[in-house]
């Protein structure tokens, strides 16, 4: 009889966190982001991405794929599978409204130098205003930390990426070198 209460007010309590959740503070749905992206998105780890001030559209679009399992992750798919339609929405809208805080990054000048002319070569047409523009199907590199870039470079070569990338990136990166993806990522690193 003692069991069967503790079970059922168990019970009573996992169906109403679904309500519970949907009602909580959108500065506390955001609270677990920060761990990994930083205080408000700005990121302090030189391998994660900040994501205060990124557009809407493409907060939504890349935490849907994460979800879904379109977008190949460590963590990010299990916790976006946390997440509803409803809570991501109000993720992007809370990040969308966060300043961009540039990463303030040890740079190789001659690596920049590098970089800016690849960029223009290569990544001028669609990263427009040197990496700074974003949309949504555009991430903004100006900024970001060029570890974090160099890796998402690294992988945009790869056969089966496991980041979503139109095939275009594939295309213009890969006659690229190493080096010259370090470049690149030092130059968008660069960019305010």
């Amino acid at each position: 009889m003692k069991h069967s209460r503790i079970i059922a007010a168990l019970a009573a309590l996992a169906c109403a966190l679904p309500a519970w959740a949907g009602e909580i503070d959108d500065e506390v749905l955001a609270a677990p982001c920060a761990g990994c992206h930083g205080t408000d998105g700005a990121s302090a780890g030189l391998s994660m991405p900040t994501i205060g001030g990124l557009p809407r559209e493409y907060f939504i679009s890349v935490m849907q794929k994460f979800r879904d399992g379109r977008r190949a992750s460590t963590i990010m798919g299990r916790i976006a599978r946390g997440y509803d339609d409803d809570q991501l929405a109000r993720l992007a809208d809370y990040f969308a409204d966060r300043p961009w805080r540039t990463q303030q990054a040890r740079l190789n000048p001659e690596l920049v130098a590098r970089g800016k002319a690849l960029h223009e070569k290569y990544c001028a047409n669609c990263h427009l205003a040197d990496g700074l523009y974003a949309e949504a199907t555009l991430p903004r590199l100006g900024g970001q930390w060029p570890e974090y870039l160099h890796m998402q470079l690294q992988e945009c070569k790869l056969e089966n990426r496991p980041v979503p990338q139109p095939n275009l990136m594939a295309l213009r990166l890969g006659s690229l070198s190493d080096e010259d993806l370090q470049a690149l990522a030092h130059y968008y690193a660069s960019q305010h």
